[in-house]
C-alpha cells in the first residue's frame, strides 16, 4: 500500500500553508511534554470514537483532489477511494455511500429477493439493533437475533441452531447472516468466522460483515484486511469512526452485487454528487490512521488504562482487546448518573460504563478519567449496586435524554421499564404496561420467571403453585435483548449445552451431567477392561475421591476414579476390584498421550502415587488452563493459586455445582455408596470435561487474536517426584553445610 502514500504527502505539502490551524501541546500518559503537533482539537470525549474531527493533513487535503458528479460516474476521486477499498479487501468492486447504517442496509436489501426471508445476527449487532428498525422497512425482512453462547462473540453452534431452513411455509427461512467485527471493542477470531463461512456456504446462505470496526481487529491482529473479507460475501467499513475521516462509508462485493447496490443507493437517497471531497479525505485518513500505526497506538493507551482502572478496584463487561473499555459501574457501587456528572464537571463527556479511545484523546483526558473514577471509588458503598433507577411518573422522555444520562447501551429488565423514566423502549401501550404491572407482581412475591444468568429462558416458579402457562408465555416474548453479558457470564444456560438444568437454592442453575452421557459404575476387571477401550478421543476428564483422613494414625486410598469423554462416565470403585490395583487402569492413567484434566489434579496424581505407586501422565490443571484463556486485567487477579471448580462453573458455564459436605467427606470405601454419592462423583468429572472444552477453546482463538501461542501445561507426576527429590536434595546439602560452619 505504500504505493498510494507518495501522492498523498504531495497534496499534504502544496495545502498544508493554506490551512490556518492552531498548534497545540500533546503530553505523554506520564504529563511530560512529548510531542507538538498541529491538530484542529484535542478530544475529551469518550463517548465514541465517532467524535473524531479531520486532522491537519485531512483539512490539507480538501482541495488537492478533482472532484465531479458521483451519481455519473464521473467522481475520478471517489472511483478512486472505491478502487483503493476493494483491492485493500479482496473484493471485485465497492461503493461509497453517506453513512454506515446506508451501507449496512444496502447489502442487505440487495442480497435479498423476495419476503418471506430473514437475518441472523448477533443480539446486539448494530445492523438489529441500532438501524431504526431498517431491515423490517427497506427489505420486509424478520430477524433472528441470537446471544453468543460464550457471551463475546457468535460461534458456529450459535449459528447453526438458529437457522431457518426448508420449506416450512409457518417460517420465514434465513437468506443472509450478519457478522460484526469488532463488535463491543472484541474481536471475532478469524476461526470462528471461518468456521460460519463454510456453515453458510453449505447452506447457500449469503453472509455479511458490518465491518464498521474492523480496521480495528486488522490492527490489533494484524490479519490484513484482504484475509477478513474473503469469507464475506460483501462488507460495509465505516469512515467515520476510529479512522477520522469527516464521514462516509464504503460496502464491498462482486461486481454485479455493487450495481445493483448502486440502484438501491438511488432510491433510498444517497446518490451524491462531487464526493471527491470527502473521499480524498477518507482516502488521507486511511492512510494516516490506519497505515500509520495511530489504531494501535490507541490500542496500547486503552489497555494501559485497563489495566490501572482494575488497579482502582474496577472491573469490565467485556474482554479489553481494541480501543473500548466497558467498566462494570454497578458491581464497583458507582450510579451511572453521578459518573456522567462528575465527568462533565472535569470536562468530559461520557456515555455510561462505555469507555471509547480514539487517536484525538488527549494523555490530560486520561488523567482526569482516572481521578474522577478514583473519587468515585473511594465515594461509593461497599456493597455493589442494583440499578440506578428514578419511581416513573407515567412519562416517557425522547431517547436522547436516555444517552446523555446513561449512555445507550444499558439494557433493563422487562419487569423495570415501566417504572424507569429513561426507558428507550417507551412509548408502551396502556395493555402493554398493564400486563407489565402483572408481571411485576407476581415477581414481588418471589416467584422467578428466568434464569438469572441470561434473561430469555422461562423456568419453573419456586413457590408452592406453579406459574399458569400463559404467565411463562408472557414472560418469553415480552423481554427485550438481554443486556450486554458480565465478563463473567460467558456460557450459555445448560440446556442449550446439553446439560440438564435444575435450581439451586442460590436461584443459579445447578451443574448435572446430561442424560445423553450415561454413567457406569464399575466394580470388577471384566468390566473395567470393557469400559475403558470403548472411551473415545484424547482428552478426558478426570477426579478421585477418598475418605477424608479423621485421626492422625489412620490414612485412606484412594476409592473411587471418574473418567469421562464427554459420552459416557465410568465411575470405577476400588474397593469392590480384591485383585489389586487394576493393570489396565494403571496403564491408562500412566498414558502421557491421553490428557487428564481436573482441578487440583496434580493432588490426585500425588495420590494415586502414594496409595498405588502409580506415575501419572498427562495431567492437566482446570485452573492453569482458565489464566491462560482469560489474560484481560483482573479476570483471575489471585497469583497463581487453584481456582475451585466451584468457581470454574460459576464463571464458564453459568452454574453451580453441589458441594454438600456429607457427601464429598462420605465413606467413599463403602461397599454400598447412595445414589446421591454416585451422582456427586459423576457430576464434578464430567464438569471438569466440559470446562476443559470450554476453555481450551477460548485459549486457541485467544491466541490466533493476540497472535501469541498460549500453551496448555501438562503435568507428569514421575518429573514433580523427580523436581521434589532435587529441592529436597538441594535443602538437605545447605543444611549440612550450614552445620559444618
Amino acid at each position: 500500500m505504500t504505493s498510494y502514500l507518495p501522492r498523498t504527502s504531495r497534496v499534504i505539502s502544496r495545502q498544508s500553508r493554506a490551512v490556518n490551524l492552531r498548534r497545540i501541546t500533546v503530553r505523554n500518559m506520564s504529563g511530560v511534554d512529548s510531542v507538538t503537533a498541529t491538530s484542529p482539537t484535542p478530544s475529551y470525549d469518550f463517548r465514541s470514537d465517532t467524535v473524531t474531527t479531520p486532522t491537519a493533513s485531512i483539512l490539507a487535503s480538501l482541495s488537492g483532489y478533482p472532484v465531479g458528479d458521483d451519481v455519473y460516474h464521473e467522481d475520478s476521486t471517489t472511483g478512486e477511494l472505491e478502487k483503493f477499498v476493494a483491492d485493500l479487501t479482496g473484493k471485485e468492486s465497492a461503493l461509497f455511500v453517506p453513512t454506515g447504517t446506508m451501507g449496512n442496509q444496502l447489502c442487505i436489501r440487495t442480497w435479498l429477493t423476495q419476503p418471506p426471508h430473514s437475518v441472523l445476527c448477533d443480539h446486539r449487532a448494530h445492523v438489529y439493533a441500532w438501524e431504526a428498525g431498517a431491515m423490517a422497512m427497506l427489505s420486509q425482512a424478520m430477524v433472528s437475533p441470537v446471544t453468543p453462547s460464550n457471551g463475546v462473540y457468535l460461534r458456529a453452534e450459535d449459528v447453526e441452531a438458529s437457522l431457518v431452513l426448508g420449506d416450512d411455509i409457518h417460517t420465514a427461512p434465513t437468506k443472509v447472516i450478519s457478522l460484526e467485527n469488532t463488535l463491543g471493542g472484541t474481536i471475532m477470531p478469524l476461526s470462528a468466522i471461518q468456521r460460519i463461512a463454510g456453515l453458510s456456504k453449505a447452506e447457500g446462505i449469503k453472509l455479511h460483515l458490518d465491518g464498521a470496526r474492523l480496521w480495528e481487529a486488522s490492527a490489533a491482529t494484524g490479519i490484513a484486511m484482504a484475509s477478513y473479507g474473503s469469507y464475506f460475501d460483501s462488507m460495509s467499513l465505516c469512515l467515520s469512526k476510529g479512522i477520522g475521516a469527516p464521514m462516509g462509508s464504503v460496502i464491498v462485493g462482486p461486481a454485479d452485487f455493487i450495481k445493483k447496490a448502486r440502484w438501491f443507493r438511488k432510491a433510498m437517497g444517497g446518490g451524491m454528487r462531487q464526493t471527491g471531497i470527502m473521499a480524498g479525505a477518507a482516502r488521507t485518513a486511511i492512510e494516516e490512521v490506519f497505515f500509520g500505526g495511530k489504531l494501535r497506538e490507541v490500542h496500547a493507551r486503552t489497555k494501559q488504562l485497563a489495566g490501572e482502572l482494575m488497579d482502582l478496584g474496577y472491573t469490565f463487561q467485556l474482554p479489553v482487546q481494541t480501543n473500548m473499555i466497558w467498566i462494570d459501574l454497578a458491581a464497583a457501587g458507582v450510579q451511572p448518573s453521578a459518573f456522567a456528572l462528575a465527568a462533565e464537571k472535569a470536562g468530559l463527556r461520557v456515555g455510561g460504563g462505555r469507555i471509547v479511545l480514539h487517536h484525538q484523546i488527549v494523555p490530560s483526558a486520561i488523567e482526569r478519567l482516572k481521578t474522577v473514577l478514583k473519587e468515585l471509588k473511594e465515594q461509593s458503598p461497599a456493597e455493589p449496586l442494583e440499578r440506578d433507577y428514578v419511581a416513573s411518573k407515567g412519562a416517557s422522555v425522547p431517547y436522547g435524554s436516555y444517552g446523555k444520562t446513561q449512555g445507550p447501551f444499558f439494557r433493563r429488565p422487562i419487569e423495570l421499564l415501566f417504572q424507569d423514566d429513561h426507558s428507550q423502549h417507551a412509548p408502551l401501550s396502556h395493555i402493554f404496561m398493564s400486563l407489565l404491572r402483572l408481571r411485576f407482581s407476581i415477581l414481588s412475591k418471589h416467584l422467578h420467571l428466568a434464569t438469572p444468568t441470561r434473561g430469555f429462558y422461562t423456568t419453573t416458579a419456586t413457590a408452592s403453585s406453579p406459574l399458569p402457562p400463559s404467565f411463562a408465555a408472557f414472560d418469553r416474548i415480552s423481554r427485550p435483548k438481554s443486556p450486554m453479558p458480565a465478563i463473567t457470564q460467558r456460557q450459555p444456560p445448560l440446556g442449550e449445552m446439553g446439560v440438564k438444568e435444575v435450581k439451586s437454592a442460590t436461584n443459579l442453575p445447578s451443574f448435572e451431567y446430561p442424560s445423553t452421557c450415561k454413567f457406569e459404575y464399575i466394580r470388577n476387571t471384566t468390566e473395567l477392561d470393557r469400559a475403558l477401550g470403548s472411551l473415545r478421543g484424547t482428552t478426558f476428564g478426570f477426579d478421585c475421591e477418598w475418605r477424608p483422613q479423621r485421626r492422625k494414625n489412620i490414612t485412606h486410598k484412594v476409592s473411587m476414579i471418574q473418567i469421562t469423554d464427554g459420552k459416557k462416565i465410568l465411575l470405577i470403585h476400588l474397593p469392590h476390584i480384591k485383585s489389586g490395583f487394576p493393570t489396565s487402569l494403571r496403564e491408562w492413567i500412566e498414558n502421557p498421550n491421553l490428557l487428564k484434566a481436573g482441578v487440583n489434579i496434580q493432588a490426585d496424581g500425588t495420590k494415586l502415587h502414594k496409595d498405588y505407586g502409580i506415575m501419572a501422565e498427562g495431567l492437566v490443571e482446570l485452573s492453569w488452563v482458565a489464566r491462560s484463556a482469560y489474560t484481560e486485567p483482573g479476570y483471575y487477579n489471585r497469583g497463581v493459586g487453584m481456582i475451585s471448580l466451584a468457581e470454574l462453573t460459576e464463571k464458564h458455564l453459568g452454574c453451580t455445582v453441589s458441594k454438600d459436605s456429607s457427601t464429598r467427606c462420605g465413606n467413599w470405601e463403602s461397599l454400598s455408596l447412595p445414589g446421591k454419592m454416585l451422582k456427586y462423583a459423576a457430576n464434578d468429572v464430567y464438569a471438569s470435561w466440559k470446562l476443559y472444552e470450554v476453555l481450551a477453546t477460548r485459549v486457541g482463538e485467544q491466541s490466533e487474536i493476540d497472535a501469541v501461542e498460549r500453551e496448555i501445561k501438562v503435568v507428569s507426576i514421575r518429573e514433580v517426584l523427580a523436581k521434589k527429590a532435587e529441592l529436597e536434595a538441594e535443602r538437605e546439602f545447605e543444611m549440612t553445610a550450614a552445620g559444618k560452619v
